[in-house]
């Protein structure tokens, strides 16, 4: 009991003390209307670049590209989430009686799982929006001849009819009215370099010149569009025949797995004497059984999500 009270007490004071971070801060909207406001920001981030550190830096490109929202107030937020959370785990785990080292450890530990969530999260977006990227651009490439070569407006107009890939409305929304909104030369290459951060692809770093070319120098990238469907278009064709591939390897591995099992369970039950009422006693019963079992399932779990982080690649050549 008195570990659930000392996570119940812990959990109720970082609430206050995130309450308290809210207030004291005065959150604003992260997608603000007003343009007065926006130019303030920018004028602010732009007089503190280069004067923080590399923790908040890797945190802020990190829910940058995840969340294609870009606001110190998020960052540091989270910053000091992470570090209540550590704080919570050390303080926990010392009232549990556990060792001091151990409990400084797992306290350095804990605060990686909501990064890591992150790092799955970006991914898993990346992911979407490279295989989305074929639509995408084929539309921006249509709204490009229709706007006359105005890449602003071919941009707004994608955002508007982005039906066909919802993961990377996000990404384009905020680089079209980045690219409306921007005053300096360095503001329009931290926008192109979000959607290259967020997208991830050596097509998008194609993409993301052609955009700054076009918008900087007012370049005509008609023929450099053409250049990425098509090598999209080849890759889709590769991946498709990769991915019969893939499915003849799985299905040859869902036929053998399951007799390996089988075969297993069989040679325990009939030359080892082993019984269903012995592997319940050994495995739940017993302390070290237990102990074992609870380590082994968190592996278990952990190799199944890694499985998942791995079974889908980016749409990339």
């Amino acid at each position: 009991m008195l570990i659930y009270d000392s996570i119940i007490r812990y959990s109720l004071w970082f609430t206050f003390f995130l309450g308290f971070w809210i207030v004291l801060y005065q959150l604003q909207p992260i997608q603000q209307t007003s343009t007065k406001f926006n130019k303030l920001i920018k004028k602010q981030l732009n007089s503190k670049k280069g004067s923080s550190s590399f923790i908040y830096n890797y945190i802020e490109r990190l829910i940058t590209s995840t969340f294609n929202i870009k606001s110190p107030f998020v960052v540091k937020t989270f910053i000091f989430s992470l570090c209540i959370l550590s704080l919570i785990t050390f303080i926990g785990l010392v009232n549990s009686d556990k060792n001091l080292i151990q409990s400084l450890i797992w306290s350095l530990v804990t605060p990686l799982f909501p990064i890591g969530f992150l790092l799955y999260k970006r991914r898993a977006n990346r992911i979407n929006t490279s295989h989305e990227g074929i639509r995408f651009v084929q539309e921006l490439l249509n709204n490009y001849r229709i706007f006359h070569f105005n890449i602003s407006e071919a941009l707004d107009h994608t955002v508007r009819n982005s039906n066909g890939f919802p993961s990377s409305k996000k990404v384009l929304l905020r680089l079209a009215v980045g690219i409306k909104e921007y005053q300096t030369e360095d503001e329009l290459e931290e926008l192109i370099l979000e959607l290259k951060q967020s997208i991830d692809t050596t097509w998008a770093m194609l993409l993301g010149n052609s955009i700054y070319n076009a918008t900087l120098y007012g370049d005509n990238i008609q023929e450099g569009l053409i250049d990425i469907i098509d090598q999209l278009r080849d890759l889709e064709n590769l991946n498709e025949k990769n991915k019969q591939t893939n499915m003849e390897g799985m299905m040859l591995l869902r036929l053998f797995i399951p007799f390996t099992i089988l075969g297993t369970f069989y040679a325990l039950f009939k030359y080892f004497g082993f019984t269903f009422k012995k592997f319940i006693e050994y495995q739940f019963i017993n302390s070290i059984g237990f102990t074992m079992f609870f380590y082994s399932a968190i592996l278990i779990a952990f190799t199944f999500l890694l499985s998942l982080y791995f079974k889908k690649e980016k749409n990339d050549y």
